[in-house]
């Protein structure tokens, strides 16, 4: 069976052409207002994102998140300024966590579970890292919005308990 290279550059074009499709600045801003919601970046079973948080604090993050989530540690493999541990869910499956210091008030935290691997695990372990970091107070408050955007949801207020309907001389 012969191949047509007309058939065959035709096939290969959009993807060759993906990169100059124009749409760089649409995908920019939305990376950009991602970025400021605290979501992270996602690319070949890596997710990963910058904080305003201290090491330390992203460490301990990033073994309440684990907890929380049944993960294994396998391996804590520290350097100064950064440390790498690797997880296990219950099928085998790995993850793969960088903590790396920039500054003292900076880290860059990354999750990997590989090309082939399932990137939600990725995704998800990240976003209840970051839940971590916020639960403990270890997050400064989001930036207020530009002038002109309406301020981010805010948590919804528990309401007071009711009044006991039990009579306190009985």
């Amino acid at each position: 069976m012969t191949t047509n290279p007309l058939k065959l550059l035709m096939l290969a074009a959009p993807l060759l052409l993906a990169g100059c499709t124009g749409l760089e600045p649409a995908a920019l801003s939305a990376g950009a207002s991602v970025a400021q919601t605290g979501v992270t970046i996602l690319d070949r079973g890596k997710a990963r994102t910058v904080e305003r948080a201290t090491f330390d604090d992203a460490l301990n993050a990033v073994r309440r998140a684990a907890a929380n989530l049944s993960l294994v540690q396998t391996v804590e493999d520290p350097t100064p300024g950064r440390m790498r541990m690797s997880f296990h869910d219950e099928r085998g499956e790995s993850l793969v966590i960088v903590v790396e210091r920039r500054t003292k008030t900076v880290t860059l935290l990354q999750a990997d579970v590989g090309a082939l691997g399932e990137s939600g695990w990725a995704s998800l372990m990240l976003r209840q890292i970051l839940a971590e970091l916020t639960v403990a107070g270890s997050l400064p408050p989001p930036p207020t919005p530009p002038v002109g955007q309406p301020d981010p949801p805010q948590a919804p207020v528990e309401p007071p308990p009711l009044p006991s309907t039990q009579n306190p001389g009985t």
